[in-house]
């Protein structure tokens, strides 16, 4: 940790003297969320000083107005977390995983479908006695010969059974396909792993809104916008950004009523994106995305910048040195990336910061 302190002293002490009180309080704070918060403004302010530009610090909204390369433009940071309670859900998800891959199962592997978390820790242990029990009950040899058999839904399976206890539900598919073992050499008993119930973590619009949020917060201003947002780790990616930002592409199907079958499909993009062609918000000139980035792994990876398609925003220039990725989507609504730059030599650490202390 004391590479991590020396160098956030060194962005500190550039960092303006009236505001560092406020700063220092929220990195110190004890609180995961207000610490994220702030390392994410100290960064960016650290960024835009490297970088050649006059920084003007803000205790109102935007956070920040940047004067140098190519002009003058506003920044609002803001943060987001993934929600408490889904990160309680996928530990105990993970935990029940684990626990079934020790299951003995002999000659048999198992494909596991998670028909229902249940509120706390998952009776692994009975589950694991119940797996391997009925297991033990199937005829290996005859299995094998038979194949895949269509279940009561018309799915082709190999045996099938779902185990109940408590507010935990689990489907176990038997493969007869003989020992399985990881790299290490450690048999495993998993084969395949999916979520039975389906449920899906839809982070695009909750993002969509708080962007949508904090551009309403800042309207009137003199000189283009960027909304910089830090995505903290599990929350989403970069697609989520994309989706969020000019909606989430899928596929249109045409269908030739004679034929009774499919005879075209295109890529579309939905509407509802905070950029969508239609109804997209012209006011905010690009979102500074910074995907599970923090303070260890910064050296390695960067924010990434989607600059606005809708209206003229030829006047939002940034300078060519700072470590983002450039994202933007065409007429066509196809998504296009610049190289990826190595942060580390902007921030002057070596790549493999902090390395190892003793």
């Amino acid at each position: 940790m004391g590479a991590l302190r020396e160098l956030l002293e060194t962005w500190f002490a550039r960092y303006p003297n009236a505001h560092r009180a406020n700063l220092r309080g929220r990195l110190f704070s004890g609180r995961e969320s207000e610490q994220q918060s702030a390392w994410w403004e100290l960064y960016l302010h650290e960024s835009f000083v490297r970088a050649g530009y006059t920084v003007q610090v803000s205790p109102a909204t935007p956070d920040f107005t940047i004067e140098g390369p190519g002009g003058r433009f506003h920044v609002e940071a803001t943060a987001r977390f993934e929600d408490p309670d889904a990160q309680s859900r996928e530990r105990r998800e993970e935990a029940l995983r684990d626990a079934l891959d020790r299951t003995p199962t002999g000659l048999w592997r198992i494909g596991l479908e998670l028909l229902s978390t249940g509120a706390s820790s998952a009776p692994s242990a009975r589950l694991r006695t119940r797996i391997a029990g009925w297991l033990r009950t199937l005829d290996f040899d005859k299995v094998r010969g038979e194949g895949r058999k269509k279940d009561p839904n018309g799915f082709e399976r190999y045996p099938h059974k779902v185990f109940v206890d408590g507010d935990w539900a689990v489907g176990i598919e038997a493969w007869p396909v003989g020992k399985l073992r990881d790299d290490e050499g450690r048999a495993r008993a998993i084969m395949t792993w999916g979520p039975g119930e389906m449920v899906l973590v839809q982070n695009e619009e909750p993002l969509r809104t708080s962007i949508a949020r904090k551009a309403s917060e800042c309207r009137g201003l003199d000189a283009p916008l960027i909304i910089a947002v830090l995505l903290a780790r599990h929350y989403g990616h970069e697609h989520q950004v994309e989706s969020a930002l000019f909606g989430v592409d899928g596929f249109e199907y045409s269908f030739d009523p004679d034929r009774l079958a499919v005879d075209g499909v295109r890529e579309i993009r939905f509407p509802g994106g905070l950029w969508s062609p239609t109804d997209g918000d012209p006011d905010v000139a690009g979102v500074l995305a910074g995907v599970r980035l923090n303070h260890f792994n910064f050296p390695k990876i960067g924010p990434t910048l989607w600059t606005n398609p809708i209206g003229n925003r030829s006047s939002l220039e940034i300078a060519a040195e700072l470590p983002w990725q450039r994202r933007w989507i065409d007429e066509r609504g196809h998504a296009h990336a610049s190289a990826i730059p190595v942060p580390a030599d902007f921030f002057g650490v070596d790549r493999d910061w902090p390395g190892t202390e003793d």
